[in-house]
């Protein structure tokens, strides 16, 4: 969400918060992905920083998630993992 209104931008390589990673199950609000707000443009870097909107609601949502698989076992197969896997991999990696 931008200057120009929302539209569909493929954020892979920017920098990201965590929230980004919670998975799709819990990004995605009333059938659609939670926007990312476009905010200041770093001179620095050449791009615009971006926060995820809702971020404490998203927050919440995957705290119950995370609560809902450690009391019932069988509720991690049925939600999305993939996000917070990748970042796993990648701070695994870094120290083998």
């Amino acid at each position: 969400m931008g200057p120009n209104g929302i539209s569909d931008q493929d954020i892979n390589g920017l920098a990201c918060s965590m929230e980004n990673y919670f998975g799709l199950d819990t990004l995605t609000v009333d059938g659609s992905l939670t926007p990312v707000q476009w905010k200041g443009f770093d001179v620095g870097v050449g791009q615009y920083q971006g926060e995820l909107l809702k971020k404490q609601e998203l927050q919440d949502a995957f705290f119950n998630k995370l609560s809902r698989c450690l009391s019932d076992r069988s509720q991690i197969a049925k939600t999305d993992w993939s996000g917070i896997e990748l970042i796993l991999t990648e701070i695994f990696s870094a120290f083998q």
